[in-house]
């Protein structure tokens, strides 16, 4: 996805491309004034140093992106002077310029990393020619590590989008990555809640609490801005503009770029970031930004996912136990009070689950006195678990109950029990159960 950030700069203000800066390191100030006089017609920006010192002074005050030097001075020569400016600024190229020739200094200069190695007298021309092809040298190396960062900061995001369970932790691996990628100080997500205001939902640096609690509506300030238009944009200075939050600047944020998280083309959010200095952010930057929020939209609905998985478990748990309250409350039900005042018979009971999630099922058992002094004797079981069993249990109970008072004979109750098990129970329901008549007087069972 190519976008390009609409600038919105407050107060207006325009910067020209900025100029090389080119260190000239000779001995001779004359000669150097002659080779920066050539370097500024080119449009670079020139310091003159007279010595290897006070090239080296100058470069712990500023990065240069170019080092002319000549080979031989009185403290350092040309190559130790580019080895100490290397060491400390990886990106500079250097050309020596030398009047002593020799092949070992020449593979000298090649192993140090310089680009050119001329020797005196140097036409102007072919100074100048030398320097922008180191300069556009530098270019490219620096373009291609920016491409490199980039690609690495957007598979970054990318494997953490795909590994995360949780938006947090996620956001800030995330963010890290943005950080060293972009150079930038700062990086926020905000979302959209299901009343419309976007919230923070992640920050790198972190923050207190308070700034979590800032609520944005669409189109209200910067975030709200590229929310509402959906597309990018940045802005160079805060400090003049109308901000929903108070807290970047606060935090001495002064230049933005945002971009919306959108979700199947719908934002869902926004991702920005900041530097505490002046910055106009580049077009491989803006769509580096773009490219970083669709593993970052990802990241967001996979974790609104796990989160309603989690919610409709927690929700399962909470039914699963009411309904596991109402089933105990019913089985308890079943299990008649004991001893039962018969005369010549003792009843003692006991009932034991034979795993802790089958505590809740069809097991039954009953004792009824009948009106002649005998008694019924009724053991069960209905096939499943839970509240459905619970239910069918009841069924059996109390229909075995009412037939067993009008009836107590074996064969009429389990002929009766059965038709209306038939008519009430679907076919994957079924019960297995002893059902027989004791009388005391004779010890007969039936």
């Amino acid at each position: 996805m190519q976008a390009t950030a609409a600038v919105e700069v407050a107060p207006p203000a325009t910067t020209p491309p900025a100029r090389p800066k080119v260190l000239v390191v000779d001995d001779n100030v004359g000669l150097a004034e002659i080779w920066s006089f050539v370097l500024e017609d080119a449009g670079c920006e020139v310091t003159i140093a007279d010595s290897g010192g006070a090239a080296l002074a100058a470069a712990s005050r500023e990065l240069f992106d170019l080092a002319v030097l000549d080979l031989q001075m009185p403290d350092l020569n040309g190559l130790e002077v580019f080895t100490a400016l290397r060491a400390d600024n990886p990106d500079v190229e250097g050309v020596i310029i030398t009047g002593h020739a020799s092949m070992e200094s020449a593979m000298d200069a090649v192993n140090a990393g310089l680009y050119g190695y001329m020797v005196k007298p140097v036409a102007p021309d072919a100074l100048r020619v030398t320097v922008e092809r180191a300069l556009e040298r530098q270019r490219l190396a620096a373009e291609n590590r920016r491409m490199l960062s980039h690609l690495g900061a957007l598979q970054e995001v990318l494997d953490t989008a795909l590994q995360s369970v949780g938006l947090a932790d996620a956001f800030q691996r995330m963010a890290q990555a943005v950080v060293d990628a972009m150079k930038v100080d700062q990086v926020t997500l905000l979302l959209q809640e299901p009343g419309g205001d976007l919230v923070v939902a992640g920050a790198f640096p972190s923050h207190d609490g308070k700034r979590t609690q800032t609520r944005i509506r669409p189109g209200e300030g910067f975030a709200g801005r590229v929310f509402a238009e959906n597309r990018p944009l940045q802005l160079r200075d805060v400090q003049h503009a109308t901000l929903a939050s108070p807290y970047l600047p606060q935090l001495g944020i002064r230049s933005l770029l945002g971009a919306p998280v959108t979700s199947g083309g719908r934002p869902i959010g926004v991702l920005h970031v900041g530097t505490r200095r002046d910055r106009e952010f580049s077009d491989h930057e803006v769509n580096l930004l773009v490219a970083i929020t669709e593993p970052v939209a990802l990241a967001v609905e996979k974790a609104r996912l796990l989160e309603e998985r989690e919610q409709h478990l927690r929700e399962l748990e909470i039914a699963y136990r009411r309904q596991r309250h109402i089933a105990e409350a019913l089985q308890r039900a079943f299990l008649p009070g004991v001893p039962v005042h018969t005369p010549g018979i003792d009843v003692a009971h006991r009932y034991e689950a034979a795993l802790a999630e089958a505590e809740v099922g069809g097991d039954f058992y009953d004792i009824l006195p009948l009106q002649d002094g005998t008694v019924a004797l009724l053991m069960g079981d209905v096939s499943g678990k839970g509240l459905d069993a619970a239910v069918y249990t009841a069924l059996t109970k109390y229909t075995v109950r009412s037939y067993a008072l009008e009836n107590p004979d074996p064969k009429h109750v389990m002929e009766a029990l059965n038709r209306a098990f038939l008519r009430q129970a679907g076919p994957e329901i079924f019960a297995t159960l002893f059902y027989g008549v004791l009388d005391p007087a004779t010890h007969r069972l039936r």
